[in-house]
């Protein structure tokens, strides 16, 4: 049975190398005085960091270790998801649905039909993207075809997703934290609500939540058994959401109102 993790995002200084430790995670500060950070995703290996901004220098920016270059301007994207080679970027864009970019100096784009107003997409396998859409659960092929309800019928808003290879849900929304099998009703794993991202782990045992009370001491799974609840590290940078794990490694980001993180488990 998957296991339930809660992040408790609550500044603490950091050392000379920009790295803090504290709980489960050391915490990575990867670029702060951000107008407003939106969303953040990681290469394969979690070596290269892509962020998403908004507003009028909004763009798509790569942080790796030649350090830090604009892809792309986008003024009103609020989303990204990436593959898992590392050769396809997905943005959410308010006015266009899903966009497809590849960073590797192709910056082509080639919209994926179905996906306007779309929010949290989420990469799941190779072949899918998935993504909360109003109450529902939907996904699209990447190769092209229509979009399909994956899940319906969750209680309010889907703000975020996560999701195993076998196909299993995982989403926040405003009534609490939910699962579901493909099919099947959601059952509700906790009612805690106010989170700021679901993650699996690499290993798909764990699923890591962003708590953004520092209070939040225990989270229910939906046996009703007690689960762990850890400080993952970071904390005090208002709204902390855009929790995403890199595609082939247990390395996480994290956007706070004016920054973004990188998560590696201790």
């Amino acid at each position: 049975m998957t296991k339930v993790w809660m992040v408790c995002l609550v500044l603490l200084s950091c050392g000379d190398d920009g790295a803090a430790q504290q709980g489960r995670f050391t915490v990575e500060t990867i670029a702060e005085g951000l107008s407003e950070p939106v969303d953040a995703v990681l290469s394969p290996d979690g070596a290269t960091v892509y962020y998403l901004t908004r507003g009028a220098d909004g763009g798509l920016f790569e942080v790796s270790a030649s350090g830090t270059r604009k892809l792309e301007d986008f003024a009103a994207a609020h989303a990204l998801a990436i593959s898992n080679d590392g050769r396809t970027i997905f943005i959410a864009d308010d006015d266009e649905g899903i966009i497809t970019l590849r960073p590797d100096g192709s910056l082509g784009r080639t919209n994926l039909p179905g996906t306007s107003g779309i929010y949290a997409p989420r990469l799941v396998a190779r072949d899918e993207l998935c993504f909360g859409a109003g109450s529902d659960v939907a996904c699209v092929p990447l190769a092209g075809g229509a979009t399909e309800v994956v899940v319906h019928g969750f209680p309010s808003n889907v703000s975020g997703v996560a999701l195993t290879v076998g196909g299993r849900v995982f989403a926040e929304t405003d009534d609490g934290l939910y699962a579901a099998d493909p099919g099947r009703a959601p059952e509700r794993l906790s009612a805690v609500t106010g989170t700021g991202g679901v993650a699996l782990s690499f290993d798909e045992q764990q699923l890591i939540v962003a708590g953004l009370d520092a209070q939040l001491t225990t989270v229910a799974r939906a046996d009703g058994a007690t689960v762990d609840v850890f400080d993952g590290g970071v904390h005090g940078n208002g709204h902390a959401r855009c929790l995403q794990r890199a595609p082939q490694a247990d390395v996480f980001m994290m956007c706070g109102d004016d920054a973004v993180y990188r998560l590696r488990p201790r």
